[in-house]
């Protein structure tokens, strides 16, 4: 299944990337660079366009009205809701994917106002140099896209693969443990064993209604007789519980996190890593993380070298965004063992 994974992407006229590409993208690729070079842009644009999911023209508006919502910018059913996501106002946005296993995809993305409403046009192959298919403007009104957010399944079927430092309610989070996680005895095993990296002698997670009618999710640990509130938890495993819980929802495909790191004390952030590294494998996921921390990449290198796997050093990457000219973004990757050997000599890798 590793065919489904990403080797090269691109993307145009998107936010800061008036044009980007990478290259040679392995399974676990994480994206470092100065500020304002365009890292957490990078990965919305990951979201728009996958050859492993159907790319409807209702999903695409989804993936802009998700990423505004998540981010509390404004309603995407005004026209500048979707200016905010263009670099050229008056151009269109192009995103172009290759797979591992030969499969193509190119999208373009352009809009139209009419009585002040938003309209998209999708235009997409699957094949190199072949003409772009049509899928016919629609119109959506003020009341359709205010309907639209209070579907409660629309989470699950419009599902955003993109872990961001936002916060989620916990609720959702246990809702998602419950459907995903609670009767998969794979995912069950691999979710108990990465928490075990921070959380000693987790045996199992159990989800309970207190008598206040509250929602909870209790720690069942080794040697305790009393179980723990999840809820009660640092930032960091709460973090953790998150991406894992989110590449459980994403097996065989793709899951993008933004500042990988936060929340993270630096002496737990090596089996973090190998916690997400782990169950990432296992899962068949291929991840996109961000950050701008050195101690960061410092420890996914040490994570990655004591799996002492050559496929897996072999599929990581480091890309390094910078900016050239005319707002076009450098991706510049390093294979894992040039990345190695700069954190060794201790070479500045953060361009």
């Amino acid at each position: 299944m590793e065919g489904n994974h990403l080797v090269k992407f691109s993307v145009q006229n998107f936010k800061c990337h008036s044009s980007l590409e990478m290259d040679g993208i392995g399974q676990f690729n994480l994206i470092t660079g100065d500020n304002n070079s365009g890292k957490s842009s990078l990965l919305e644009a990951l979201c728009l366009n996958d050859a492993n999911k159907p790319n409807e023209l209702y999903r695409i508006r989804f993936v802009f009205e998700k990423l505004l919502i998540d981010f509390r910018k404004f309603p995407i059913y005004r026209q500048p809701a979707f200016d905010y996501f263009l670099g050229e106002k008056d151009n269109f946005i192009s995103v172009e994917e290759e797979y591992k296993i030969g499969n193509y995809r190119l999208i373009k993305v352009s809009h139209t106002e009419i009585n002040g409403y938003l309209s998209f046009k999708l235009e997409h192959s699957t094949q190199k140099n072949a003409p772009l298919g049509f899928t016919n403007p629609r119109f959506y009104d003020e009341e359709e896209i205010k309907q639209s957010r209070i579907f409660p399944n629309l989470e699950y079927q419009f599902y955003l693969p993109l872990v961001s430092t936002h916060d989620s309610a916990f609720e959702d989070l246990i809702n998602s443990y419950s459907y995903y996680i609670e009767d998969n005895k794979q995912a069950l095993s691999l979710f108990i064993n990465g928490l075990k990296k921070i959380i000693p002698g987790i045996e199992d997670l159990r989800i309970s209604k207190e008598s206040s009618g509250e929602i909870v999710l209790k720690i069942v640990q080794k040697d305790f007789s009393k179980n723990h509130l999840f809820q009660q938890l640092g930032d960091g495993a709460k973090f953790l519980f998150k991406i894992l819980l989110n590449i459980a929802r994403n097996k065989n495909g793709r899951l993008m996190i933004d500042e990988i790191d936060s929340g993270i004390h630096f002496k737990r952030l090596k089996f973090f890593w190998k916690a997400i590294i782990e169950m990432a494998k296992q899962m068949n996921v291929q991840l996109f993380a961000t950050t701008h921390s050195l101690e960061c990449l410092k420890t996914f290198k040490e994570a990655i070298e004591e799996f002492d796997d050559i496929q897996l050093s072999n599929s990581t990457k480091l890309f390094i965004l910078r900016k050239g000219i005319e707002s076009k973004t450098i991706a510049h990757k390093i294979d894992f063992d040039g990345f190695a050997h700069a954190i060794d000599n201790e070479n500045e890798i953060r361009l």
